[in-house]
């Protein structure tokens, strides 16, 4: 984090780690997107590799500027629209 900060790609502000009300809203709206229940539905673990093997992109995919923070797996994934 502190080489993304030293060579101004990324601000204090875009690394700083989602507080838990604000985890929460995510996985509310995750779990409503997923039609899943928000009560039996966690997120994974900061710092975890992301998996995305196997999923079915209904629309657009853009990741401009996203930050993994660990390996992110998008093997078998299929797209329907566009993915950037």
């Amino acid at each position: 984090m502190l080489k993304l900060l030293e060579e101004n790609r990324h601000t204090g502000d875009e690394l700083t780690p989602f507080s838990p009300e604000e985890l929460q809203e995510v996985a509310t709206a995750f779990a409503e997107r997923c039609k899943a229940s928000a009560k039996n539905f966690t997120l994974p673990a900061s710092g975890t590799n992301i998996d995305f093997s196997n999923v079915d992109f209904e629309k657009g995919a853009l990741y401009y500027r996203c930050l993994f923070s660990d390996d992110a797996n998008f093997g078998g994934a299929t797209f329907s629209d566009d993915a950037n």
